[in-house]
């Protein structure tokens, strides 16, 4: 290891560039989806090893900021396949678009390597330094260029339960902080020992097993916790809740959800731009959408079943299934008021069982994204989901969640789309879904939100939400007084933000923090400070635009996180991406996985018993763990004696 590290550390020029780039694109390996953990041990000691070999800070900026464009670049690869939705238009902005995030985000590499070589690291004391240094970048990364804390290196560890229990305690950037800890720590292999002799080589152990103990302290805790609990809990087959030991694993990825279907992509934030039925260059106002308009107005009410917009010549014959993808073939008509189930018994008040809060139908169409804002689509878009949403066993559910933008209208300007749209709901129960909201009345200005709705089965809006964090030029332009700078989705309209989290209690079901899109990425973000507190987090969003790329995988898995955080159920329903459950404790339900078309009915479990630690007092304390080590490590560099 000794010779490995003097190798390392010797190279020069292209061959020092290129192996620092190659441990940072390695390091991916690790993250979801792949899970390779050891690709830690390679990534982080060859970063240290670089590290050691610069003697000056504009060297270890290089050095930093080339491990954080190898990282960068393979983390985010994602991001141009929502340039390729419209090809011909931004297709040659996709690698532009890459490299330009990796580029930026690659600066706080860059800073962590500088202030490292700054405060002298060397010794095994620089393993401390450049762990907590490395966190309070990661926790940098939440305000950095508006925000984007996308996939720290403690995501690495989701598919083990008793580890993620942690996130509880210091989230997942605690997590980080020692994972980070524990694979650097095994470049200490490489140094030249101080004195001769056997001693001095065991003594090297002493920090990489400092390391991997303190990771087999956190999973013995997770262990520890679940066990308390009475278990980890799972759903059965019917999507039923369970408290109680279960094998600590992932649930099964296609339970309940319909046979795979083909689906293009689509961005998970950015929906065109609104939907205005009076103005003349509205999308909406075209001969076509009104036509689709008209049919969709012939749509019955609550306990008939939905009309086929098209004539009668063009409906094809009802088929049983829901697994046909919108714009190939009709879906499945929705079932006659004698098909359709009588109320249940539990939909008159809020539930009161003893496992679960309520339960809730999930509505994931799959449509292509080059479909979705089509102005001959979008109404053929509403009807999709309202037959998925009425298939067999809706007034069996308490709530009918629908994912974000799926009404691309602005659903607050017409009372007739309300009305069609209640459709969805359950008998006494409520529809949640994403939609665009627009300014009403004598405002001033015209605004548009991209909004999640809460209405009843009559149509009537009780609630909505405004999502807060906006995607830089895809919801709006920064800089926007710039020449050449616009929107890479379609509508010249900036959307405009939220006030930020809130609760919203509708009385018919527990009170609940709705999230669109990103804004689940935010630790510590994600429920309203003030207020009552929420008893589970829904999140709709559109992974659509990112293809079959690792991006849907990672946004699922962060999303994930913040229900262990918390200590909340979380609920993920997407147009396409992945559908489901995460129990307070990290457990997944049954999924309606990529590309999928589906619904999936599903127990929402109860908050965990008391509030977490992270939930109380946010990333306070991975903060604090960060300049723990750092200030540790410090110590140690400064009596560190060559």
């Amino acid at each position: 290891m000794v010779r490995l590290a003097h190798r390392v550390r010797a190279l020069d020029g292209w061959k020092a560039a290129g192996i620092v780039f190659l441990a940072g694109l390695v390091a991916v390996a690790a993250m979801p989806p792949l899970y390779i953990l050891p690709a830690l041990l390679i990534a982080f000691p060859l970063a240290v090893w670089r590290l050691d070999a610069t003697t000056s800070l504009k060297g270890a900026l290089g050095t930093g900021f080339l491990f954080g464009l190898g990282h960068f670049t393979g983390l985010i690869y994602w991001v141009g396949f929502a340039f390729l939705v419209d090809a011909e238009e931004f297709g040659a902005l996709a690698p532009v678009a890459v490299l330009g995030l990796a580029t930026l985000l690659a600066v706080i590499p860059a800073l962590v390597f500088a202030a490292a070589r700054l405060l002298g690291a060397r010794g095994p004391g620089r393993i401390l330094l450049f762990a907590g240094l490395w966190t309070l970048g990661e926790l940098l990364r939440e305000y950095y260029l508006s925000g984007f804390p996308w996939a720290p290196v403690g995501l690495v560890w989701m598919p083990f339960l008793d580890m993620i229990q942690s996130l509880a305690l210091f989230g997942v950037t605690g997590l980080s902080l020692l994972t980070v800890f524990a694979a650097a720590s095994f470049a200490v292999l490489g140094d030249e020992p101080r004195t001769p002799g056997p001693a001095p080589r065991w003594r090297a152990l002493a920090m990489p097993a400092a390391g991997l103990a303190l990771l087999a302290l956190v999973a013995a805790g997770g262990a520890t916790r679940i066990a308390l609990n009475g278990g980890a809990g799972h759903w059965d087959e019917d999507g039923r809740w369970h408290s109680g030991t279960q094998a600590h694993a992932m649930a099964p990825a296609s339970a309940g959800s319909t046979p795979a279907v083909s689906a293009t992509g689509g961005p998970s934030v950015t929906p065109t731009g609104p939907a205005d039925p009076d103005r003349a260059d509205s999308p909406a106002n075209t001969a076509g959408d009104r036509q689709e308009a008209d049919r969709l107005a012939e749509a019955p009410r609550a306990g008939d079943t939905p009309a086929d917009p098209r004539s009668p010549a063009e409906t094809p014959a009802p088929s049983a299934r829901a697994d046909t993808p919108p714009g190939e073939a009709s879906p499945a008509d929705a079932p006659s008021p004698a098909e359709t189930p009588a109320p249940s018994p539990h939909a008159d008040t809020p539930p009161a069982d003893r496992d679960r809060l309520f339960r809730a139908r999930l509505v994931q169409p799959a449509i292509p994204q080059d479909q979705k804002w089509s102005a001959l689509r979008r109404y053929e878009n509403i009807r999709s989901h309202i037959v998925l949403s009425r298939l067999p066993g809706q007034d069996d559910v308490d709530a009918v969640i629908w994912a974000e933008t799926a009404v691309a209208f602005a659903l607050n300007a017409s009372r007739q789309l309300q009305a069609d749209v209640g459709m969805a709901a359950p008998g006494n129960g409520l529809l949640l879904t994403g939609g665009l909201r627009q300014s009403e009345g004598d405002s001033p200005t015209f605004q548009v939100w991209n909004s999640l709705y809460v209405l009843d089965r009559s149509g009537t809006i009780l609630d909505t939400y405004d999502k807060a964090h906006l995607v830089p030029f895809g919801e709006y332009v920064p800089f926007r007084g710039l020449p050449g700078l616009r929107k890479v989705t379609e509508g010249m309209t900036d959307f405009s933000a939220g006030p930020g989290p809130r609760t919203l209690t509708t009385g018919r079901l527990p009170p609940f923090s709705p999230l669109v899109c990103y804004e689940v990425i935010f630790p510590s973000r994600v429920v309203a400070k003030t207020g009552p507190r929420p008893e589970w987090i829904v999140n709709i969003t559109n992974d659509g635009w990112y293809g079959r790329t690792s991006g849907p995988y990672q946004h699922f898995q962060i999303a994930r996180a913040r229900a262990i955080e918390e200590g909340l159920s979380l609920v993920r329903v997407a147009n396409t991406g992945i559908s489901g459950v995460v129990s307070p404790l990290g457990v997944v339900s049954p999924l309606i996985e990529l590309d999928r078309t589906g619904v999936l009915d599903v127990d929402i479990p109860r908050p965990a018993g008391t509030l977490t630690p992270f939930a109380r007092f946010g990333n306070g304390i991975p903060l604090l763990l960060a300049l723990l080590f750092s200030i540790s490590g410090y110590i140690i560099v400064r009596n560190y004696r060559v």
